[in-house]
């Protein structure tokens, strides 16, 4: 069974998912504080408990990718710095929720079955979104128009 930080973690990739398109620069900052919030809670959590977080080579890759990226973000402003700080806000909600997900989930068993599941999701989403593109004639879901112009909608 899953734990509450899992399911927890899984819903706000979801509603970021499913929120993605919406140009609002609050909705990418809400889906960040949101995944960050959970996080901190969950780290709190942990380092009460006495329980280090363990940090595996490919999250230490993408923790310093976040860091790079923020080094570059305070030594050289970027000429949009909205984006640039919704960027930043979103790579680094994807590193902690990373790190809570490959602490949180049994790697023996949930993770063939978590990887299953993903790759299931995404084959899903990339069918869906094929079908979305040709049929929908530039609308969101096929019911909004994009708030910017574009092309298509993927």
């Amino acid at each position: 069974m899953l734990s509450p930080w899992v399911l927890a973690a899984v819903l706000i990739l979801l509603a970021g998912l499913l929120t993605a398109w919406i140009p609002h620069p609050a909705v990418p900052g809400g889906f960040s504080l949101a995944a960050t919030a959970l996080c901190f809670c969950w780290l709190c959590r942990r380092f009460a408990r006495r329980r280090w977080p363990r940090f595996s080579p490919p999250w230490i890759a993408l923790a310093a990718a976040c860091l790079w990226m923020a080094a570059q973000r305070l030594l050289v402003p970027p000429v949009a710095p909205v984006p640039a700080a919704q960027e930043l806000a979103a790579w680094t909600a994807a590193a902690l929720i990373s790190l809570l997900l490959a602490n949180e989930i049994d790697i023996s068993r949930g993770l063939t079955r978590a990887l299953s599941a993903l790759c299931l999701a995404a084959g899903a989403i990339a069918v869906w979104a094929l079908v979305q593109g040709l049929t929908s004639h530039g609308r969101v879901f096929w019911i909004w128009g994009p708030g910017i112009p574009i092309a298509r909608v993927w």
